[in-house]
C-alpha cells in the first residue's frame, strides 16, 4: 500500500481509456447512493484483471460530496466461467440445429414414401421436433441474457406495449389484443422488457383454443409502481409452475417447469427490480401481472 499512497488513482487502471471510462461512470451516477461498475485494472505483476468496483460517496457535515470510496473485487473467475458458458452454449446450439435439420429432412423423405398410418406418426415426431427446437432457442436466449447482463433504462411503457402488440398481431393475425390505461406512463426496467411482454402476449394467443383468441392488456400507475395486467383465455398455467416462477416452490427433478419462455420473462422482470404475479380468471384463463 505504501508504494501507491499519494499516487493518483489512474495508476490502478489497465490504461488511460479504462480510467476515463470509470470517470464517465462516476459522472453518470453522480448523486446516486452507490453504484457498481466493472473495469479493467492492472496488478503490480502487470497482470490485467476485471475489477467489479462498488463506489460510495464521502460527504462532509453538510452532505456535500467530497470524494469517493471504491471497493474493488477481482471477478476473473466469474468472467472466465461466463466465457466458458458462452462457448459451450454456442457449440451445443450449432450441433443441435445441424442434427435437427438432418432429422427433419429424413422425416420429409420418410413421409413421401409412407402410408397414411405411418405419416400420422411422422407428423407427431415432426411436431415434437419443432417444439424441441423452440425450447432450445429459448434456452439460448436465456443464456445470452444471463451472460450479457443488459442494463436498465427508463421507458414509456404504453409505447412499448403498443409496439409489442403490433408485432404479435402481425405474426398471429387470428389474435386480437386490446390495450387500456394511461396514454403515457414511465417506468424504469431492463432494456429487454419488451421481449418479456412479447412472450406473455404471444402465449395468450398461441395457447388459446379459440379460433379468434383475445388478450386484454391494462396499464395502471401509482407514484412508485407501474403494473401491466395481461389477461388471456387460457388454458391456465398449472399452479405448480406458477409457484416455481414466483419462488414459492423450489425446482426439483419431481417438480419441474418446462416453460422456457416464462423463465425468460421471470428473469427480465427480476432484473427490472419488478415482480411477476399469476391468477386465474373465472372463465379459466390467465391473468399475468407485471409490476
Amino acid at each position: 500500500m505504501d508504494e501507491i499512497a499519494g499516487e493518483p488513482t489512474s495508476v490502478l487502471y489497465e490504461s488511460k481509456a479504462e480510467f476515463e471510462q470509470m470517470a464517465d461512470a462516476i459522472r453518470r451516477h453522480f448523486g446516486d447512493p452507490s453504484f457498481t461498475y466493472t473495469i479493467e485494472y492492472r496488478k503490480k505483476s502487470g497482470q490485467v484483471f476485471p475489477g467489479e468496483t462498488s463506489a460510495y460517496y464521502l460527504r462532509d457535515s453538510e452532505g456535500e460530496i467530497t470524494g469517493f470510496i471504491g471497493v474493488i473485487r477481482d471477478v476473473s473467475d466469474r468472467q472466465q466461467r461466463l466465457k466458458q458458458l458462452k462457448i459451450i452454449d454456442r457449440v451445443l446450439q450449432h450441433k443441435f440445429h445441424n442434427d435437427m435439420n438432418v432429422i427433419e429432412g429424413h422425416l420429409d423423405l420418410a413421409a413421401d414414401a409412407a402410408g397414411p398410418e405411418v405419416t400420422s406418426h411422422l407428423n407427431t415426431v415432426r411436431e415434437t421436433a419443432t417444439d424441441l427446437r423452440r425450447t432450445v432457442d429459448k434456452e439460448r436466449e436465456i443464456t445470452k441474457f444471463l451472460t450479457d447482463r443488459p442494463p436498465k433504462g427508463t421507458f414509456d411503457m404504453r409505447s412499448i406495449v403498443e409496439e409489442v402488440k403490433d408485432r404479435v398481431v402481425a405474426a398471429h393475425p387470428r389474435g386480437q389484443i386490446t390495450v387500456e390505461g394511461p396514454q403515457t406512463v414511465s417506468a424504469r426496467a431492463n432494456v429487454k422488457i419488451s421481449r418479456a411482454l412479447e412472450e406473455l402476449l404471444e402465449n395468450g394467443i398461441i395457447h388459446s383454443e379459440s379460433r379468434s383468441p383475445t388478450v386484454a392488456v391494462r396499464l395502471q400507475s401509482t407514484d412508485d409502481v407501474v403494473s401491466i395486467e395481461i389477461a388471456d383465455e387460457g388454458p391456465p398455467i398449472p399452479e405448480d409452475e406458477r409457484k416455481i416462477l414466483t419462488g414459492k416452490t423450489e425446482l426439483s427433478p419431481l417438480n419441474h417447469h418446462s416453460g422456457m419462455g416464462l423463465w425468460l420473462v421471470q428473469l427480465i422482470i427480476n432484473r427490472s427490480d419488478g415482480s411477476l404475479g399469476f391468477a386465474v380468471t373465472e372463465a379459466g384463463g390467465n391473468i399475468v401481472t407485471v409490476r
